[in-house]
């Protein structure tokens, strides 16, 4: 809005969903800022995994987040892009013979 260009609130919107989620997964946000100057900011964009929080996630959904949490809105996954990603699109058993646990641990 600042910067005098179109608004798109859809690579906005991704990108929040890309940080609740980790924080969802994790119990913490992934950075304070995402500036270059910030060092856990800068691990990620080096894909330094082997820090918290990247490290208490499953392969699976980091390669999810990878494509979420791109500096270049341009770049970053489209809503189809997701729901169509690996681990959305999982099918989980509806009978109810997985216990919250189970379901919990699978999914991160």
């Amino acid at each position: 809005v600042w910067a005098k260009t179109p608004y798109r609130g859809e690579p906005v919107d991704v990108w929040s969903c890309g940080i609740i989620l980790t924080a969802m997964l994790t119990g913490e946000l992934p950075w304070d800022q995402p500036s270059y100057q910030n060092p856990e900011y800068k691990r990620w964009l080096d894909r330094d995994y082997y820090h918290n929080p990247w490290k208490k996630i499953d392969n699976m959904i980091l390669n999810l987040l990878r494509r979420i949490l791109i500096h270049d809105p341009g770049q970053r996954a489209k809503v189809n892009d997701i729901q169509s990603h690996r681990w959305i699109s999982k099918v989980y058993p509806q009978d109810g013979t997985e216990s919250d646990h189970q379901l919990l641990k699978r999914m991160a």
